[in-house]
């Protein structure tokens, strides 16, 4: 997020992670472009705003680099995404969008698909 966006964290990794402090989203795109490999890919996990979207896509078009997939993450339906995750690369196609929803409703646990995220890095116990 842009520096003063939101409350900086007081961890300088939180902060280095949450906020332009080394250079904008184009930049870190026109870098990771720099070391891709041919067939490679980039990933990049961006808050759920609309203008962060927009700025993700204008930075990966600048760069060369093109969004194959975005997925688009709820805390459950009917409320605002709080994440989107762009996939992007050299290859040009058709650009795939999936919501990912984190509960099924406000009051339940985690959701399948979710549940299974976490299983996979290891957040529960299986």
């Amino acid at each position: 997020m842009p520096i003063g966006s939101g409350v900086m964290p007081q961890d300088p990794q939180r902060a280095a992670g949450r906020f332009e402090l080394r250079g904008g989203v184009r930049d870190y795109a026109a870098a990771a472009a720099g070391y891709l490999a041919q067939g490679g890919k980039i990933v990049f996990l961006m808050d759920g705003l609309d203008s962060s979207h927009v700025r993700t896509t204008q930075a990966l078009d600048a760069v060369g680099l093109h969004t194959n997939n975005v997925i688009v993450v709820y805390p459950f339906p009917g409320r605002d995404p709080v994440y989107r995750i762009f996939e992007a690369s050299t290859e040009f196609g058709p650009t795939i969008k999936r919501p990912l929803y984190m509960r099924i409703d406000g009051r339940s646990g985690f959701s399948p698909e979710y549940e299974a995220i976490r299983r996979d890095m290891d957040c529960v116990e299986s």
